[in-house]
């Protein structure tokens, strides 16, 4: 049987928005790239109630393989670094059922969780879209607005690495995890000087630590752990550093170094997903007396919210710093290394 169909009475069975009637790929909508405008109208007219955001979706990790990366070089891990929440996050549960669900239960499960509806939209994104762009160098510093299609990409090659971040990271490699560098030439620079007199009143250099800072980062150590609570009252709190009359202020700033190889930006939603996650508030640090001095950001993991008793009855251990031991011992200095350490590599 032909059925005839004016595909102008179509509408996105995700959106509700009219798909686009031309013919070559790069023109269909981004949700059903892999269908043509008639696939389209002849899935409608052979099961209306179909919807992609409840359909199947399998989840791998894009290539070139990155385990490979977890176990030699930049990104090996680290048995003395770790950070896990005490109860595990809901959504991060739903995640890995999603799977073994019928249709009708991810749309259940959609309607008690919030996030798990953009979640839902981002499966249908997998099938899909080409991150290949992620590899290229990153966008140059400028007054530009933040591309939210980068943004969501971000988010989709992390969905693909079931939210470990350890993974993704190795596999965006290059700038974001310094291996681009000539680390040879730089640690024969650190060989030469090992033998330098160090001048009177100078304190004692740690060479060795100091190779390890440059290429693992800083800390070297911890046992960051907090439960899931404090993430979600962290996400939900209202900075009140960030006020209306500072915010373009700050917008621009961030705007500008959002673009440093080293930040990377998700969709507000995603806060809900990787296990171990904390959150660092950001504040704003209004200009001083000093020429040329516009204000600065600051990533804040000391701060702790309502401290003493809090209003909500959750009490907040998701301030990281608040978890790192005292450093006045030598035992414990790979948990908040010394500055010096990190300007011997940099001279």
């Amino acid at each position: 049987m032909i059925v005839s169909i004016d595909t102008k009475t179509l509408r996105c069975l995700v959106c509700g928005k009219p798909p686009d009637t031309a013919s070559s790929p790069e023109s269909r909508h981004p949700d059903h790239a892999f269908l043509s405008v008639d696939d389209q109208a002849s899935l409608q007219q052979a099961h209306p109630r179909f919807h992609p955001l409840w359909g199947d979706s399998r989840l791998f990790p894009p290539g070139p393989g990155s385990y490979r990366r977890r176990r030699f070089g930049f990104g090996k891990v680290s048995p003395l670094l770790s950070t896990r929440h005490t109860q595990p996050s809901p959504y991060f549960i739903a995640h890995l059922l999603w799977d073994w669900l019928s249709a009708s239960e991810r749309w259940v499960l959609a309607g008690a969780l919030t996030p798990m509806r953009s979640y839902a939209h981002l499966r249908v994104a997998v099938v899909g879209l080409d991150l290949s762009s992620l590899h290229a160098p990153c966008p140059t510093v400028d007054s530009s607005p933040i591309s939210k299609a980068r943004a969501y990409r971000m988010a989709v090659a992390l969905l693909r690495f079931n939210f470990n971040y350890g993974n993704f990271i190795c596999w965006l490699s290059g700038e974001y995890t310094g291996a681009h560098q000539d680390w040879d030439a730089r640690f024969d620079i650190v060989n030469s000087v090992r033998l330098a007199s160090i001048p009177p009143g100078y304190p004692e250099v740690d060479f060795d630590r100091a190779v390890r800072i440059a290429t693992k980062f800083v800390p070297l150590a911890g046992r960051f752990e907090y439960q899931f609570a404090s993430v979600r009252k962290r996400e939900r709190h209202d900075n009140g550093s960030l006020a209306s009359d500072v915010l373009a202020a700050v917008q621009k700033k961030f705007t500008k170094e959002e673009k440093l190889s080293y930040h990377i930006l998700f969709p507000r939603f995603l806060w809900a997903f990787p296990p171990g996650l904390f959150l660092a508030l950001i504040t704003w640090v209004p200009p001083k007396w000093r020429p040329g001095d516009k204000g600065r950001m600051c990533v804040d993991p000391s701060t702790i919210l309502d401290s003493g008793t809090p209003n909500d009855g959750i009490l907040d251990d998701g301030a990281a710093n608040a978890q790192l031991p005292d450093t006045g011992r030598p035992e414990n200095q790979d948990f908040r290394t010394k500055i010096r350490h990190f300007i011997t590599v940099l001279r």
